[in-house]
């Protein structure tokens, strides 16, 4: 039997599943008085899915995301799960950059008590 190459090639594209370029950024804010923020967005070929406002559910952060996606990361940023819009999964570890510094009281130069901020913040891609 011989096989043509665009029928060859169209029937390796549909058999093949499709790689998303995933990508999740966003920083994780402890700070002494205001609590615990986080500020993230992930998107999914470049169509940012997940944004905006997110909950702490378990111990984990819970994003709102766009139609059925959904996207969690663990308490500190280091571990995350992604379902896409058409029910694709991925999973992954995140390398978290941790920075402290002084972000109340007499900080800095000024020789008084001093309390700490964290950020912990991420950058990552996938499949990219």
């Amino acid at each position: 039997m011989k096989f043509s190459l665009p029928t060859t090639l169209i029937a390796l594209l549909v058999a093949t599943p499709a790689l998303a370029c995933v990508r999740s950024e966003g920083t994780i804010t402890t700070h002494p008085i205001m609590g615990t923020t986080i500020g993230a967005t992930l998107t999914d070929n470049g169509l940012k899915v997940c944004d905006g406002e997110r909950t702490d559910a378990d111990g984990k952060w819970v994003y709102k995301c766009v139609g059925k996606a959904t996207m969690t990361i663990t308490k500190f940023g280091t571990h995350a799960w992604y379902k896409n819009i058409d029910g694709a999964t991925y999973e992954w570890d995140q390398n978290v950059k941790v920075d402290r510094y002084g972000c109340v009281g007499a900080c800095e130069d000024r020789k008084g008590a001093c309390m700490s901020c964290t950020d912990k913040s991420w950058d990552v891609k996938l499949y990219c």
